[in-house]
């Protein structure tokens, strides 16, 4: 059974669309070569001004994806649809397109409609000449799991046939609450015979971590740096369980990832995941490093 006969794809169709979408059935992306591919960052969720709808920023294709060649072909796209339907579910939301580009077999867009009983909407991410992945209407935070992890769960299928450990992190939703996927801290930084991080930077931080959650419609009450100067630490909110939370958890055999406390929407998640993902890319740019199974010092 062909791609087209399963149902799966229909990069002609576009059922939820009022004649705005960012995409045409004419649309196609450029030559794969002139694809601009992107060095290794932590994807999160912004809101431009504040208002409006919400967007991606460093979810995007990773360096060196062109050397896959055609393993990216032979991704199991009916189970990845499955998956997707799986992830909508626990989201209150209906699954629309996933739309593979032909010429490539890159994932080209990932369309979903969120139930009106939970605040509806229709959103779109799609896949630009950039290499970024951009949402479109994205209005419903219900909307950002089902989107960013199907996307995300491509991208790490992308690595994998790169042999890069390095994980794409998104949100998502489980039986206890939403939390984030292996959103883990550079090895480097736990390794370091000094502090990461000055006063000076921990203070600007707290400011910026306060900005991101006021654009995405939440107050961050507490961000909190170790003697290590890393990032152990963010709240929320205080409710009947304790603080609403991201905490950096050293428990992990070789590795140390932020796990959630209280996280019970969409939203929260969001902010919580966004203001990490800040952080952890803040030492990617000082040169830190996430190294194989954390066991490997950088050279």
């Amino acid at each position: 059974m062909s791609r087209q006969e399963t149902g799966l794809f229909a990069p002609f169709e576009y059922p939820f669309s009022d004649g705005s979408s960012s995409s045409s059935p004419k649309d196609t992306l450029a030559t794969p070569e002139l694809i601009t591919d992107h060095s290794y960052r932590i994807s999160s969720i912004i809101r431009p001004g504040g208002e409006g709808h919400y967007d991606f920023k460093d979810l995007a294709l990773p360096e060196g994806w062109q050397e896959v060649g055609e393993g990216i072909s032979a991704i199991d796209w009916e189970r990845q649809r499955k998956i997707f339907e799986i992830v909508c579910a626990k989201n209150y939301a209906l699954p629309g397109d996933l739309i593979v580009e032909p010429s490539t077999g890159l994932l080209k867009e990932v369309r979903v409609e969120v139930d009106k009983k939970y605040g509806g909407g229709q959103a779109t991410v799609a896949l630009n000449r950039d290499g970024e992945y951009r949402a479109s209407k994205m209005s419903n935070a219900r909307m950002f799991a089902p989107l960013m992890g199907t996307v995300a769960s491509f991208l790490n299928k992308v690595q994998y046939l790169r042999n890069d450990e390095r994980q794409i992190m998104s949100i998502a939703h489980g039986n206890q609450g939403y939390y984030s996927t292996n959103l883990l801290i550079p090895d480097t930084c736990l390794k370091s015979e000094g502090p990461v991080t000055t006063p000076e930077y921990q203070a600007e931080f707290k400011k910026k971590a306060q900005e991101i959650g006021v654009k995405l419609g939440d107050k961050v009450k507490w961000a909190h740096f170790d003697e290590q100067g890393i990032l152990n630490n963010v709240s929320l909110s205080w409710g009947f369980g304790g603080a609403c939370s991201y905490e950096l958890d050293r428990r992990g055999f070789g590795k140390s990832a932020y796990s959630p406390h209280n996280v019970d929407g969409a939203r929260q998640a969001a902010v919580l995941h966004s203001v990490v993902a800040s952080f952890i890319n803040d030492m990617l740019d000082q040169g830190h490093i996430y190294t194989p199974f954390g066991i490997y010092d950088a050279e």
